[in-house]
């Protein structure tokens, strides 16, 4: 039988200090990638302006609690199928004092104009 030290094969010498390092737990381990939650559309917003629906507020419906503090307590909404402001793209719109719902569908443009917060309703 042949010498084991003599095959050629390093083995760890205890007297030197060859030692593997000892391993402590989850060491050595790749870490799992958590998924992170993808950042969606608000469901809430606020200010006068025009949203994109699907990019800037999520589509459902939306509610609010009338126009904002002004001389002339009003606000304003209206859905657009496109962002030209044009008259002709406009869907549906009103004017309220008081609270309203409104259901926009992905792709649509509200607008908005002195009204308070719109959060998403459910």
């Amino acid at each position: 039988m042949a010498d084991p030290r003599r095959d050629g094969v390093r083995r760890p010498d205890r007297r030197r200090g060859d030692r593997q390092p000892r391993r402590h737990r989850g060491q050595g381990r790749k870490p799992t990638p958590t998924p992170t939650a993808k950042p969606g559309p608000a469901t809430s917003f606020e200010g006068d302006g025009q949203y994109l629906v699907g990019e800037d507020i999520a589509a459902g419906t939306h509610k609010t609690a009338g126009a904002a503090d002004s001389a002339i307590p009003n606000c304003y909404w209206a859905r657009h199928k496109d962002a030209s402001g044009e008259f002709s793209s406009i869907i549906a719109n009103g004017n309220v004092q008081g609270q309203t719902r409104v259901t926009v569908r992905k792709g649509e443009y509200p607008e908005v104009n002195g009204c308070l917060p719109w959060k998403k309703a459910g």
